[in-house]
Order: C-alpha cells, then sequence, then structure tokens
C-alpha cells in the first residue's frame, strides 16, 4: 500500500510540476511567521455581525416553518401524516480577545409542534448552543492553533438524517428527543518550509449522551493528525494525510477500539472557480477479534469532492467517497455515498438550489444490546428548495424533500415526502 501511495505522489508532482511550468515563478503566501500574522489581521471579517455592545459583535437570526408530512414517525407500516410548526431563534456573537484571537459563541432555540401526533411534542424548547476559543500563535516557520470547542445539540429523531454534501449519516429511528454534548480540545501545529508543509495534530473528545436509550454512545476519544503537503503551484497541492484515534466507550456495549487511516491526496483550483480534491489510502477500525464482530472494515477509503462557480448564476457541486465511521447500532459502518447539488440564480434575490444523495452501508457484529446486528441499508434524498430574498433582512423560503431508506432489517425502512413553507429574519 505504502508503495503504490507513493508511486502516485511522484506521478501526481511530476505530472503537476510539467503542467504548471512558471509555478516557480509564483510567490507562495507562507502559513507562519509575522507576515501570516499581519495577513491574517487584514482578512478578518465579520460578515453578518450587524448588532454591537462593546466589543462583542452579535448577530440575531428568527424563522418560522410550516411543514406538511406524508409519513410523520418514518414508519414503514402505519404511516401517519402531520403538520408541523417550528419557530426557532439563533443568537450568535463573536467576542475579539486579541489582534488574531477570539471567542465565538451561539445559541439556537426551537420548538417543534405536531398538530396530529402531539404524543411525540418534546417537554421544552430544543437548545443547542455552541462554542469555540481558538489561539494562534506564530514563532517564525511554525503556527499553532489551540482550541476548545463545545456543543450541546437537541433533536427529534424519529427517522434518520443525512448531509447531501457531507455524506453524514445517522443510522437511528423512533428515539423521541436525543440530547447529546460533545466537546472537543487540542492543538495543530504547522511547519512551513516553503514547498513543503508538514503538520501534527491531537484532540481529546468527549461525546456524551443525554438519552439513556444511548448511553452506550458515551466515550472519550484520543485523535491524532499528521499530513506532509508540497506545493505543486499556486493553486495545486499533493500530500500523504493520516489519522488515528482510540475510542473507549464508558459502558463498555461496544468495544474500545483503534481506528487508523493513510493515503495520498490532490488538491487543485481553477483560479476562483473549480475546486477538486481526491484520496484515498487503507482506512481501518481495529476492534478486538473477541468482540464478535461478524463483518470486518472495509480496509481502505477513496474521495472525490469537486465545485465549480460557472458564473454569478450557476454554482454546482458533487461528492463521492467510501469509509469506515463510527457506527450507531455497533462499532462500525462501512459505508458508500454520492451528493450532487447546485445553486442557481434565477433573477434578482431569487436562488434555486437542487441536490441529491444516495447512500449505502452495512452495521454488522454485536450491538450496544451485545445481540447480533447484521443490517445493510441504502438511502436516498432529493430536494429542491427556493428562496426569496425580500430586501437586506427579510427572506421566505419553500421545500419539498423526498426520504427513502432501505434495509435487510424487517420494518426498518421508509419513504416520506415533506413540504416545507418559512419565513426568515435577520435582526
Amino acid at each position: 500500500m505504502c508503495r503504490a501511495g507513493c508511486v502516485f505522489l511522484l506521478l501526481t508532482v511530476a505530472l503537476s510540476r510539467w503542467a504548471t511550468p512558471v509555478a516557480a515563478q509564483e510567490v507562495k503566501n507562507s502559513l507562519a511567521g509575522e507576515q501570516a500574522a499581519q495577513d491574517a489581521k487584514k482578512t478578518e471579517t465579520l460578515a453578518g455581525y450587524n448588532l454591537h455592545w462593546g466589543p462583542a459583535s452579535l448577530q440575531v437570526q428568527s424563522s418560522l416553518h410550516a411543514e406538511f408530512t406524508d409519513n410523520a414517525l418514518n414508519a414503514s407500516l402505519n404511516r401517519s401524516a402531520d403538520f408541523i410548526l417550528t419557530p426557532e431563534v439563533k443568537l450568535r456573537s463573536y467576542y475579539p480577545i486579541s489582534d488574531l484571537n477570539a471567542l465565538t459563541l451561539s445559541l439556537g432555540v426551537s420548538y417543534e409542534y405536531y398538530t396530529r401526533n402531539t404524543q411525540i411534542n418534546p417537554d421544552s424548547p430544543l437548545i443547542s448552543p455552541d462554542s469555540e476559543l481558538a489561539f494562534l500563535l506564530y514563532v517564525k516557520d511554525f503556527r499553532f492553533r489551540f482550541h476548545e470547542s463545545f456543543s450541546y445539540q437537541e433533536s427529534l429523531y424519529y427517522g434518520l438524517s443525512y448531509s447531501a454534501q457531507g455524506g453524514g449519516f445517522i443510522n437511528l429511528q423512533n428515539l423521541g428527543t436525543f440530547g447529546r454534548i460533545d466537546n472537543l480540545a487540542g492543538v495543530k501545529a504547522d511547519w512551513d518550509l516553503s514547498d513543503l508543509v508538514l503538520s501534527l495534530g491531537y484532540d481529546h473528545e468527549n461525546f456524551i449522551s443525554m438519552l439513556s436509550l444511548l448511553d452506550y454512545m458515551t466515550r472519550a476519544s484520543e485523535l491524532f493528525s499528521a499530513s506532509a503537503e508540497f506545493i505543486v503551484g499556486p493553486q495545486w497541492r499533493a500530500g500523504l494525510e493520516s489519522k488515528a484515534s482510540w475510542n473507549a466507550y464508558d459502558t463498555h456495549a461496544l468495544p474500545d477500539h483503534w481506528r487508523a487511516r493513510v493515503g495520498p491526496y490532490v488538491d487543485l483550483g481553477l483560479g476562483d472557480y473549480v475546486k477538486l480534491r481526491v484520496g484515498g489510502g487503507y482506512d481501518g477500525a481495529l476492534i478486538p477479534v473477541n468482540a464478535g464482530l461478524t463483518t470486518q472494515s472495509t480496509p481502505f477509503y477513496a474521495y472525490a469532492r469537486a465545485s465549480h462557480n460557472l458564473n454569478d448564476w450557476v454554482t454546482y457541486w458533487f461528492t463521492v467517497a467510501h469509509e469506515n465511521q463510527l457506527g450507531w447500532q455497533t462499532a462500525n459502518a462501512a459505508t458508500t455515498y454520492l451528493g450532487v447539488g447546485a445553486s442557481l440564480r434565477l433573477i434578482e434575490h431569487l436562488d434555486l438550489s437542487p441536490a441529491f444523495s444516495y447512500g449505502w452501508g452495512e452495521e454488522s457484529g454485536p450491538n450496544y444490546l451485545q445481540e447480533a446486528w447484521d443490517e445493510s441499508y441504502t438511502y436516498l434524498q432529493a430536494s429542491l428548495s427556493l428562496i426569496y430574498h425580500i430586501g437586506e433582512r427579510w427572506s421566505a423560503d419553500v421545500r419539498y424533500d423526498y426520504l427513502e431508506k432501505g434495509s435487510t432489517v424487517v420494518n426498518n425502512d421508509f419513504f416520506r415526502n415533506r413540504i416545507t413553507l418559512g419565513v426568515n429574519y435577520k435582526f
């Protein structure tokens, strides 16, 4: 695997230098040093923060959405339609500590009211506070970033969630309100050697489930990362990326285990219009044999992500990937997904955004109940949203979503249509 990766990397570097003979004449901005610190000061912006309280900048957003769905509980049988009202308020704040460092805080409060299936209405508003404290330190050719971020999320998990562009997929159904804490603290160091940038990072993560049914997910993780990136041209990068983690679960319902990933990648752009990144290599969940995992993780990962700003009116993107992830029923989930989407400015102030994603995965082995679990599943999501910007602060939107899950587990599949109308206001 290392030999294949090295050959791939060398060919990429050689091809890139042949394709861009003037690259040696270009001036590359350093990631570290005094000049980088000065550039960071110049490029710092606070877009959207239009309220001020002393040194703090604030942004307040509010929205009200009305939704109709033909399958409120995402049920395979006995489908139930419903009409849902969702008011929401979001507050974001930015507090500068120095010229380069700041504390950011955000808080979202919402409520989902089901007019028919009232038994699933939450007892209190759903909250989602987030915060991050980050410090940058520049020492000669080194840049250090120290950070501490805290997140608490609450959401109704009557079904699964997804991210068409990021490929995220939560394979959980019919749980009610799921609260979870995620705290991440660590440091990343970049060493800029002109045509080569070496990076090393460490983070400690605590993930805590606030729902007793999902206590088995509570864990502490030690996260390590390292990369070597060659600056091939002004917008050409190629290198080797690696990650490793130790995941220790509190209840031991799922086995403690190591995860590791390493492989080459290429990152390139054509001006401000085309961005492309591809990579792949070894990817494994090193789960102990005595844990009884019936199907081991696939030993590789691969991905490609691209976006194209065709003009001021049309932007489109696609992503495709295969990887191993922490499972939601078992210790590991092998997943493959693809997604495509676009943002179209039809006329001034009117945006149309279609998106489509499809994925499949497998979770096999003893689950959190220490029972044999073997589920292969697919999911398909298609959406079409229309946003009309009414002046600087107001906007209105209408959205259609189709979601379908197929599963080898009996009564664990469903399909759902959803139409949402909403209005948004920024203070």
